[in-house]
C-alpha cells in the first residue's frame, strides 16, 4: 500500500515504511520641601501598597481557572504547594497567562516557597497509555489509528494497536503489536523526551506479516497527571498504572 507516516503515536512514529518533528547614574533633581506637620492630630499611616490592598490574582491549574485571590490567600496557596513558581497566573492588564515567578506583583510572594521538586519523568511515564486519532495517507485518504502501550519500571514496553483506511477495494486494516525498550530525558519541570526502540509486527489480510525494528524519540508535555501532549497537540491518556 506504500508508506504512511503516523507521527502521532508512541510506538509507530518510527515505522514510516512498515505500512503504507537599573542601574546607571541618576541625574540630580530639585527636591520639593516636606509638607508642613499636621497640628492637633497624629498623621495617619501611609496607604498599603497596591499589591497588598488591591491584589486580585487568578490562577489556572489542570484546565480550570480559580480566583481572584488577594495577598493573604496567595500566601496560603504557596504554603500549601498549590501555587509555585511555574503556576500560570493572570492579573488585570496582562495580555496572557504567565508563570507566577515572572509576574512582578506575585514573584516577591514566592521568596518563601519551597524549591520545585525534581520532575521524575521516568516514574511519570510508567503505566499504560492510550491514544487514538487519524492521519493522512500519501494518496490523500485518511487513516484511523489506535494504540495501547504499557511502560514498565524496568525499561521494557509492549503494546498493540491498529491502523485502518478506506481503499478502493474496501477497508484496509493492519493490526500492530510491539515489544521493546524505552527511556526518558527530562527537559523542563513538565516536559520530557521519550525514546523508544521497538520491534513491531504488522498483520493484515493483504500480504504476509511484516516485522521491523525501529527507534524514535518524541517530546511530550505534561498536561495533568494522566495526560501528555506532543508538539502537534495530539494527546495520550493514562488508563492504568
Amino acid at each position: 500500500m506504500g508508506a504512511i507516516r503516523f507521527i502521532k503515536t508512541f510506538a509507530f512514529a518510527a515505522l514510516a515504511n512498515l505500512i503504507i518533528q537599573n542601574g546607571g547614574a541618576q541625574a540630580e533633581s530639585h527636591v520639593p520641601p516636606a509638607p508642613p506637620p499636621m497640628t492637633g492630630a497624629t498623621p495617619p499611616p501611609p496607604p498599603p501598597p497596591i499589591t497588598e490592598r488591591e491584589m486580585k490574582v487568578f490562577i489556572t491549574s489542570n484546565g480550570t481557572v480559580d480566583g481572584p485571590f488577594n495577598k493573604a490567600q496567595l500566601e496560603a496557596k504557596i504554603a500549601s504547594g498549590q501555587l509555585n513558581r511555574t503556576t500560570l497566573v493572570w492579573i488585570e492588564g496582562m495580555t496572557d497567562w504567565a508563570a507566577a515567578a515572572t509576574v512582578p506583583t506575585v514573584a516577591p510572594l514566592l521568596a518563601t516557597a519551597p524549591p520545585p521538586a525534581t520532575f521524575d519523568a521516568q516514574g511519570f511515564q510508567v503505566g499504560t497509555w492510550e491514544s487514538t486519532g487519524s492521519g493522512p495517507l500519501p494518496d490523500g485518504s485518511q487513516a484511523q489509528f489506535s494504540e495501547n502501550m504499557t511502560f514498565r519500571a524496568d525499561g521494557t514496553v509492549s503494546g498493540f494497536g491498529s491502523i485502518s483506511s478506506q481503499q478502493t477495494y474496501g477497508t484496509f486494516v493492519m493490526n500492530l503489536s510491539s515489544t521493546g525498550t524505552w527511556k526518558v530525558q527530562a527537559k523542563t519541570e513538565n516536559s520530557y523526551i521519550l525514546s523508544l526502540t521497538l520491534t513491531i509486527t504488522g498483520t493484515s489480510r493483504v500480504g504476509p506479516p511484516t516485522v521491523e525494528t525501529a527507534s524514535d524519540s518524541i517530546l511530550l508535555t505534561v498536561v495533568d497527571r494522566n495526560t501528555v501532549a506532543s508538539p502537534d497537540g495530539h494527546r495520550r491518556y493514562r488508563i492504568g498504572n
